[in-house]
């Protein structure tokens, strides 16, 4: 009785040694999320419209024109997805001839309609939803 009680201990043992060497094939690979990406997301690119105002979205620049007011644009663009309908900016920003400045934006798009604000942070309001 002793030597099936020792067999079984040294089995369990062997059994737990090898589960414990063996390469974990069940871990992921960590989410790109964090990773900035030269550009525009497509998922944003095109023509925006809302009222007087109009976006137009291509794979490097991010241009607003509003009627009365001097076009903005954002340029030397990069961007991260936050998940899957919203995404950060980052470039330079630029308010007719008058401005060049870091610039940080927030953009959210469901379906056909797309949001943006000038900030990352929550204190700030979103623009109003712009239709493609």
């Amino acid at each position: 009785m002793m030597n099936s009680l020792h067999r079984f201990i040294l089995g369990t043992a062997a059994i737990t040694g090898l589960v414990l060497l063996m390469p974990n094939t069940t871990t992921t690979q960590p989410v790109q999320a964090a990773t900035w990406h030269h550009g525009t997301p497509k998922a944003i690119r095109g023509d925006w419209q809302r009222g007087d105002s109009k976006l137009t979205i291509t794979s490097k620049t991010f241009t607003q024109d509003r009627l009365g007011w001097a076009t903005t644009r954002l340029t030397k663009i990069r961007y991260q997805k936050v998940n899957a309908t919203t995404y950060k900016l980052k470039g330079t920003y630029h308010n007719g001839n008058l401005t060049t400045k870091s610039q940080h934006m927030k953009f959210v798009k469901k379906g056909s309609q797309l949001k943006f604000k000038y900030s990352w942070a929550s204190r700030f309001q979103y623009l109003g939803w712009y239709q493609h």
